[in-house]
């Protein structure tokens, strides 16, 4: 759990560690949970020791298939790194019955270019709004 939460703070959070590790932790552990029950698989590669990208993969029912979590090390982008793990992971997808791949993306982000790469291609939009609250969430 330790490699994934310091991926998901270099990654997601690398300006605001100290108040995005309990965050960050409650989700790692939610995630473990998910796996524990086989609704799903957090695959990773390592790069000299380290967790240089990782990648879930949830089985949503009736052969749909989400991708969650996408996360690349910044000094570890532009490698191929989660190209490859993504293709493999979406082979193993296939492999287990998945008819259709979801992948939600900003897409005006970083990440958009290589899920188009892969060639996963925009099919809906979702509009999201939050507000962020004072406080620490634990």
């Amino acid at each position: 759990m330790a490699h994934g939460v310091d991926l998901d703070l270099a990654v997601f959070a690398p300006d605001d560690r100290n108040n995005q590790r309990p965050f960050v932790e409650g989700k790692a552990r939610q995630e473990q949970r998910l796996v524990a029950a086989g609704l799903g698989e957090r695959w990773g590669v390592f790069v000299d020791g380290r967790l240089a990208a990782s990648v879930g993969l949830y089985d949503t029912g009736d052969g749909v298939f989400r991708f969650q979590s996408v996360a690349t090390h910044p000094r570890r982008q532009g490698q191929g790194i989660a190209s490859t793990l993504l293709h493999r992971m979406a082979e193993r997808a296939v492999a287990r019955g998945a008819r259709q791949l979801v992948m939600v993306a900003d897409p005006t982000g970083p990440a958009i270019s290589l899920y188009r790469r892969l060639g996963l291609e925009t099919t809906e939009v979702a509009i999201e709004l939050y507000q962020s609250l004072p406080g620490q969430i634990a």
